[in-house]
């Protein structure tokens, strides 16, 4: 039985107290602020890469700019 189907269990049982579902609520709440922080860490890594990839083809551009200057010099 996983989180999601014990906390209905719970929540669904009429003798439960205020401080057995505000419990379950704070564990919802640091459920969902674990999967936020890993998708911001993805996004980030995700970022990075793209940063790594865009440096790489400005260097590409630079060089081929710098072959094409060269050339016009010997014309």
């Amino acid at each position: 039985m996983n989180l999601r189907h014990c906390v209905l269990a719970v929540c669904n049982v009429p003798n439960a107290s205020y401080h057995t579902r505000h419990t379950i609520a704070l564990l919802q709440v640091d459920s969902v602020l674990s999967r936020l922080t890993a998708l911001k860490e993805r996004i980030e890594g995700t970022e990075a890469l793209i940063e790594i990839d865009l440096d790489h083809r400005r260097n590409e551009l630079v060089a081929f700019d710098l072959v094409r200057s060269a050339c016009l010099l010997f014309i």
